[in-house]
């Protein structure tokens, strides 16, 4: 059972309406299926329901459309054509940047070792035929031998004046060929490109428009997609910077652009770095970037082969442990202390684990009886830690905020641990993790996943976008055996907000913000909370996958009475508009417009 409300049927006075929610795992290869459903009682109720094969059919279908990944999406090159630069946009963006005040010249640098030439030329040719002419091109050949490559490079150069080709004596590695690219660069930013990937031909275009809309940013990055076979695959609809998310894994990595005057004041990534050395190099920049600017559109295609680690890990193994560096020494330097790992089963994704002591109150609210009894319970299972549990109840919705405001200002954590009453929580170091994690530098709200009572997701984040306003991510996805796209049901990351089941905040953090919360209806105090936190302190929330909850659904959607439901979540989400219309006007920033937007993950709909 997921849960169950009793509530009052406004059509038949003085009749009470029972509402129970159910969840049943189906194997998707049942030709046809019968649900029969037993409620003992003093009345015992019987009910059977039989699924056609065509309505199993339909169901699967139905199911798989929606849980499927956009990675995985068969549609995605049909998608990507239709979304194309066309010839007429081409001519459009050649006469629009005349326009740009600010006209950088870009530095493309790109180590050449024992570079196929058909690979070579369709790489060199990406880069030429790009919109924004304004870029020189450094060819850094470290295999000098190769003598058709070295001939390619010196014709290349011959016909056009910005290709400049840098000639090593020898192989030093991914990373030392890069710098000596870097070395001679004389561009105002410079850009990192692999020999065997391809570029759109807009790709500067729009790193140009975002440096002339936002003149301080220091670091750009694009989306990317795959390409094998002529065919391109697995799209990355990338987040905005997300620096917490960049530490499990290097998922801003192509095609990362950095300011040069920036760039030769950062501590260069030597050779114990190769195949990490981008990585490094984008967690430094973050550290440091006055602004980071992400390009939402596929404009990079990552070539798989045999010997590139896009489509063989195996093909680069050192670069496992050489990320796992990387990770290290950017948490030393922001004094970090914590110890990195390599994710099992997800080559190239690292754990940070945090430790920290910080004393924290566990709160628990809700309208239950029992509230005590929960609290009592609750204080044998926590760690020396928790200063207290203390118990809130809340007389209604609307009186959620300022009843937990009051509760807070007497805690004696530095931390709160917000948990609704109808949630269970683990056992174990828990509230060690979510505490420490919300103590680092910019962060100012973290919450576990919830799932329900069946293992589905309940809120991994919520969507806050014009078109899926406070949809849950992920929602209904099984948290054990699903896809984990990017990793991001294993791995912390960014997300606009989270709701309240179980979160944790700093204790004068709640006060400053709950106390600014006038108005609140009480639905999307949690989501507030969030959206404060991150305009009046730029704080992050995080979500932290390590910890899970179990909650069932909540009460306010069991109810039935779809007119109240209905007009709960409507005059909740239009305080948020109202008082939050820059988090609602666009796209979410941690979550893709290519995407749908209704929490699943799929390509959106382009037919």
């Amino acid at each position: 059972m997921l849960g169950s409300a009793t509530y009052a049927e406004p059509s038949y006075p003085e009749t009470l309406r029972r509402s129970i929610c159910l969840s049943v795992r189906i194997p998707s290869d049942l030709p046809e299926f019968s649900i029969s459903v037993t409620c003992d009682g003093t009345k015992p109720l019987r009910s059977r329901l039989y699924v056609s094969p065509e309505e199993a059919r339909g169901l699967r279908d139905s199911w798989w459309s929606l849980t499927n990944p956009a990675e995985c999406d068969d549609g995605y090159e049909e998608w990507f054509r239709k979304n194309h630069v066309t010839m007429a946009d081409r001519a459009a963006q050649k006469i629009a940047q005349r326009h740009f005040s600010i006209r950088p010249l870009f530095s493309i640098v790109v180590p050449l070792f024992r570079t196929p030439l058909s690979f070579f030329s369709e790489m060199t040719s990406s880069v030429l035929a790009q919109t924004y002419d304004n870029f020189e091109l450094i060819l850094v050949n470290a295999s000098p031998e190769d003598d058709a490559l070295a001939c390619a490079c010196r014709e290349l150069s011959a016909i056009d004046e910005r290709v400049r080709v840098v000639t090593l004596d020898n192989n030093y590695g991914i990373t030392e060929n890069t710098n000596a690219g870097v070395d001679v660069a004389r561009g105002d930013f410079v850009s990192f490109f692999d020999h065997d990937d391809l570029l759109e031909p807009d790709c500067l275009y729009w790193y140009v428009k975002g440096i002339n809309d936002y003149p301080d940013t220091d670091l750009l990055y694009c989306d990317e997609d795959k390409l094998e076979n002529g065919h391109l695959s697995f799209p990355y609809f990338k987040p905005d910077f997300d620096v917490f998310y960049l530490e499990t894994n290097n998922y801003v990595c192509h095609m990362l652009t950095i300011r040069r005057e920036l760039l030769l004041r950062l501590e260069r990534p030597n050779s114990e770095l190769d195949g990490a050395q981008d990585h490094a190099m984008a967690l430094a920049t973050g550290d440091m970037a006055r602004n980071v600017y992400h390009v939402r559109r596929v404009l990079y295609h990552w070539r798989i082969h045999s010997s590139s680690t896009a489509g063989n890990v195996a093909a680069k193994p050192e670069s496992l442990d050489a990320g796992k560096l990387a990770v290290a020494r950017h948490l030393a330097l922001r004094g970090e202390r914590a110890s990195v790992e390599n994710l099992e089963d997800m080559p190239h994704y690292y754990r940070v684990s945090l430790t920290r002591a910080s004393s924290s109150s566990v709160m628990v609210y809700g309208r239950s009886d029992d509230l005590e009894v929960r609290a009592d319970t609750l204080r044998d299972s926590l760690p020396d830690s928790v200063a207290e549990v203390i118990s809130v109840a809340i007389p209604s919705h609307s009186a959620l905020v300022p009843t937990l405001l009051a509760a807070a200002r007497s805690a004696r954590g530095e931390y709160l641990v917000l948990c609704s009453d109808d949630v269970v929580l683990p056992k174990g170091n828990w509230v060690e993790e979510l505490v420490s994690f919300c103590a680092r530098t910019g962060v100012g709200i973290v919450a576990p996943v919830v799932l329900y009572p069946d293992g589905t997701v309940r809120d991994a984040g919520v969507v806050c976008s014009l078109e899926g306003a406070l949809r849950p991510e992920f929602r209904d996805f099984f948290f054990e055996g699903s896809p984990h796209v990017r990793g991001l049901l294993r791995c912390p990351h960014t997300v606009s907000a989270v709701r309240g089941a179980c979160l944790v905040i700093r204790a004068d953090l709640f006060a400053e913000i709950a106390s600014s919360l006038t108005g609140c209806p009480g639905l999307f105090w949690d989501v507030a909370l969030c959206l404060e936190a991150r305009r009046r302190r730029n704080l992050a929330t995080v979500v932290l996958p390590s910890v899970q909850v179990s909650a069932p659904v909540p009460e306010l959607a069991l109810g039935g009475r779809k007119s109240e439901v209905l007009r709960a979540y409507v005059s909740g989400r239009a305080w948020l508009f109202k008082n939050w219309p820059e988090f609602f006007s666009g796209a979410d920033r941690f979550y893709s417009r290519q995407m749908r937007q209704d929490g699943y993950y799929g390509l959106a709909d382009y037919r």
